[in-house]
């Protein structure tokens, strides 16, 4: 039996729904630049992946159908690699790594990306069904220590370069270091 390992991870920059500088990004353009950066962050060729595993927890518009094909297709791996989306909600990229697992364990690949994508800008309001008083929750020190670590880009964030952009994006937006009170308060 064949054992699983984490080669590496990359990310693109968290940015705030419909209003962030990354609203106007599709999420299978974002999935594809994630794609791509990984595969060049670990010197991987595309054509050695046996399968893409994307977790979408609503798997709707621009990300439905089967987005980790079509991101995959976006990131220039090879018609060859294979892409599926698995929804099993707030564990979809979990259940992609579970997945890619088990497939190793039992010889039935040896390379697997798992990834997620969502785009709440591209799902309708009202579907995720999260309250803005569990928003509000979020400690302002959680926050303040999140900004100060965002001077510097996380070494994985991908940085993002896109049609749609005007400018190259590589920090989170949502955290902010002058933040003194909870988020929504």
């Amino acid at each position: 039996m064949s054992r699983a390992v984490i080669a590496g991870y990359a990310r693109t920059s968290f940015h705030f729904a419909r209003k962030g500088k990354l609203s106007a990004v599709r999420p299978d353009d974002l999935a594809a630049i994630a794609l791509r950066g990984l595969v060049t962050r670990l010197g991987l060729e595309p054509a050695l992946v046996d399968d893409v595993l994307m977790g979408c927890a609503y798997p709707e518009g621009e990300q439905g159908t089967n987005v980790a094909r079509i991101a995959t297709l976006l990131a220039g791996f090879p018609d060859t690699v294979a892409g599926a989306t698995i929804n099993r909600f707030c564990g979809s990229s979990m259940m992609a790594v579970h997945y890619a697992a088990g497939q190793i364990a039992i010889g039935a690949g040896e390379a697997f990306i798992c990834a997620g994508v969502e785009s709440m800008t591209r799902v309708p309001r009202g579907v995720s069904g999260r309250h803005r008083r569990e928003q509000r929750q979020l400690p302002a020190s959680v926050l303040r220590d999140a900004g100060r670590r965002r001077s510097v880009p996380e070494r994985r964030t991908t940085p993002l370069r896109s049609r749609q952009l005007k400018h190259i994006v590589e920090f989170d937006e949502i955290v902010r270091s002058d933040s003194t009170r909870s988020v929504g308060a």
